[in-house]
């Protein structure tokens, strides 16, 4: 079965959460579709930006979605 990132932290009571990795090898931007940062706000997020197993970039998929939700790129 699969799980929103949003369902899975509230299921474990996760309170808190300071650096949040996402590397799912081309799924990147469904994950975050899945994780609400208006109520989860973990301090970093690190997300990975290219396609899987090449140095292309892949990051104008998602985002949007971190800088929308007031993430800033560094």
């Amino acid at each position: 079965p699969v799980m929103m990132l949003t369902e899975i932290i509230c299921e474990h009571r996760i309170k808190q959460i300071h650096f949040l990795k996402i590397d799912v090898e081309g799924a990147e931007k469904k994950v975050l579709e899945g994780l609400d940062l208006t109520k989860i706000r973990p301090w970093i997020v690190l997300v990975e930006s290219t396609l899987p197993n090449t140095q292309i970039e892949d990051f104008i998929e998602w985002e949007t979605l971190l800088l929308n939700a007031d993430y800033d790129y560094v």
